[in-house]
C-alpha cells in the first residue's frame, strides 16, 4: 500500500490574483484566482503489480508489466467560473478560480514495456551502438460528489494529472572514448484540471522533445561534455479548454546548451 502527502504548495493557504480592468476607471475587472487547500487529505492506494523479464544475449533486456491501483482521496485540480462577484472589494464581471481538491476514489490500470539492447553482434565500430525504449499506457477513472470522471463525462475518462501515454526512444554509442546518446521523450495528451463547467475542463496537448548528450574522455581523469536539451524547441506547456481550437495557456522552453570539462583525481 502507498500513502502520499499532498504537495506543500497545494496545501498552503495562499491566494494568487491576476486581474485586468475591462476599461480604465470602470472599476470592473476580469481575472483569475488560484488558491491552495489546507484541507487536502493524503492520497492512499492499494497496488497490484505483475511483470516478466527476459534477459537477452549481448547485454539486453525485454520486460512487460501490468499494474492496478485502487485509490482513496486522489488529488485533482478543480476549475470554476463565477460572474458578477466581489472579492476583496473589487468587482469582477468574470472570475475563474482554480484550486486543489480530493476526489472520493479512483482507479488506475496500466501496462509497461521496456527494451534495452547493446548491439555487440554488429561488426567493427558498430558494436558500440545500443538502443533502448519504454512505453507506459494508463487507463484511469475517478469520482466525487460533483462529477464523475469516466466515459461520457466532460473529462473524457481520465483522472487529472495522470498521463495517458508516455514513452522514450533512444540510440547510444560507446567506444573510442565517446559516450553519445540521442533520445526522444513522448508525453501524451492528458487532463490538467476538471470542472462541473465543461468549458473549463483543461487538457495538455501531446508533445515530443529531443535531447542530445555527448561525452569524450581525453584521458582517464579528464573528459568533456556537450549536451543540447529540447533542440526542437518543443513547447513546455500547450493547454486548451474543452476544445483544441481554444488554447488557454502555453509556455515555451527553448533549446538549452550545456558544455564543459570535468576532471577527477
Amino acid at each position: 500500500n502507498t500513502l502520499s502527502r499532498p504537495n506543500y504548495a497545494d496545501l498552503a493557504p495562499r491566494r494568487s490574483f491576476d486581474a485586468i480592468e475591462t476599461a480604465v476607471g470602470s472599476g470592473v475587472y476580469t481575472g483569475s484566482l488560484n488558491t491552495g487547500n489546507p484541507n487536502l487529505k493524503p492520497y492512499e492506494s492499494m497496488n497490484f503489480d505483475v511483470s516478466v523479464e527476459y534477459y537477452l544475449k549481448n547485454a539486453g533486456i525485454l520486460s512487460l508489466g501490468a499494474f492496478h491501483k485502487e485509490i482513496d482521496n486522489p488529488v485533482f485540480n478543480r476549475s470554476t467560473l463565477q460572474t458578477n462577484v466581489t472579492v476583496d472589494g473589487r468587482f469582477y464581471s468574470t472570475l475563474s478560480t482554480s484550486s486543489f481538491d480530493n476526489a472520493k476514489s479512483g482507479k488506475i490500470t496500466g501496462v509497461e514495456f521496456n527494451y534495452q539492447q547493446q548491439l555487440t553482434f554488429l561488426p567493427g565500430w558498430a558494436k558500440g551502438l545500443g538502443v533502448y525504449s519504454n512505453l507506459t499506457k494508463l487507463w484511469t477513472k475517478g469520482n466525487n460528489s460533483a462529477f464523475v470522471t469516466g466515459p461520457g463525462s466532460s473529462a473524457g475518462g481520465t483522472l487529472a494529472g495522470f498521463l495517458d501515454v508516455t514513452g522514450n526512444l533512444g540510440l547510444s554509442f560507446r567506444g573510442y572514448g565517446f559516450d553519445l546518446r540521442l533520445q526522444a521523450v513522448y508525453r501524451g495528451e492528458y487532463l490538467i484540471s476538471n470542472s462541473t463547467t465543461p468549458a473549463l475542463v483543461t487538457w495538455q496537448l501531446p508533445k515530443t522533445s529531443w535531447t542530445w548528450k555527448s561525452r569524450y574522455a581525453f584521458t582517464r581523469t579528464v573528459s568533456g561534455f556537450f549536451d543540447i536539451e529540447n533542440f526542437t524547441s518543443t513547447l513546455l506547456d500547450n493547454r486548451y479548454a474543452a476544445y483544441k481550437d481554444r488554447p488557454s495557456y502555453w509556455r515555451t522552453f527553448h533549446s538549452k546548451v550545456v558544455f564543459g570539462v570535468t576532471g577527477r583525481l
